[in-house]
């Protein structure tokens, strides 16, 4: 399987690789940031941590880094949970 990515409505697998995330290992990933964001961060978030190519580096804000246009929209990804 390869890395799934919304595009429009429909789901496109891009980057073929045999040790890729699923769909459903993707929509969790979107699933629990969207959580966090919702929950635990003010404004924005840097992170750090080491994968085999290195160091990975993570942030997440509330605001656009430029023109928000340049953003994939994963928003289906999300999948709701009851609270």
């Amino acid at each position: 399987m390869g890395r799934y990515m919304p595009l429009e409505c429909k789901w496109i697998i891009y980057m073929p690789n045999n040790n890729g995330m699923t769909e459903e290992e993707f929509s969790m990933m979107i699933s629990l940031l969207s959580k966090y964001v919702d929950n635990e961060m003010d404004q924005f978030e840097s992170w750090k941590f080491t994968s085999r190519f290195g160091d990975a580096f993570v942030n997440l804000s509330l605001y656009p880094e430029g023109d928000g246009s340049a953003y994939i929209d994963v928003s289906k990804a999300i999948k709701k949970t009851s609270e």
